[in-house]
């Protein structure tokens, strides 16, 4: 399992860092990141900023950063 995953989401664009967890039917915990959220807030970035070339074309934007926590339930 990946600790934590980044996504690009939206219009304009946010990165987002996520941890997950998820729980079986019963509620116990089948899955888990061992990166814990108030760790991930304390090193996590306001803002991304990233420089994409292509040829002799660039492109500099920056993003800014969230970090969400997320529960997964099986039914």
């Amino acid at each position: 399992m990946v600790d934590t995953v980044m996504t690009f989401e939206g219009d304009p664009s946010v990165a987002v860092f996520q941890t997950t967890t998820l729980f079986d039917r019963d509620g116990n915990v089948v899955s888990e990141s061992t990166v814990d959220i108030d760790d991930l807030l304390d090193v996590t970035p306001r803002s991304l900023t990233t420089t994409v070339s292509i040829g002799d074309r660039s492109r500099t934007a920056t993003f800014p950063v969230e970090v969400e926590r997320s529960e997964s339930h099986q039914l």
